[in-house]
């Protein structure tokens, strides 16, 4: 059963996600796993993400989303 609901909630999850309008326009790539990201604007308006990686916490500029930067890291 909980198998089932599973497999039911991943098919609205993703049928959802495909029907918004979402573009790629920068990629910065791990070479961990990666366990989720969390969004962070300051008081300048500058954007952050917030990664939890497998081997740290990094924080990416994405201010200019065609060109993220990390930052800063924090290993665990």
């Amino acid at each position: 059963m909980k198998k089932l609901l599973l497999l039911l909630l991943s098919c609205i999850l993703i049928q959802s996600a495909s029907s918004q309008s979402l573009n790629l326009v920068g990629h910065l790539g791990y070479n961990v796993s990666c366990a989720g990201v969390w969004h962070h604007v300051d008081s300048l308006n500058n954007e952050y993400a917030l990664v939890g990686a497998s081997d740290r916490v990094s924080i990416v500029d994405v201010t200019v989303p065609s060109n993220p930067v990390e930052v800063y890291s924090v290993p665990c």
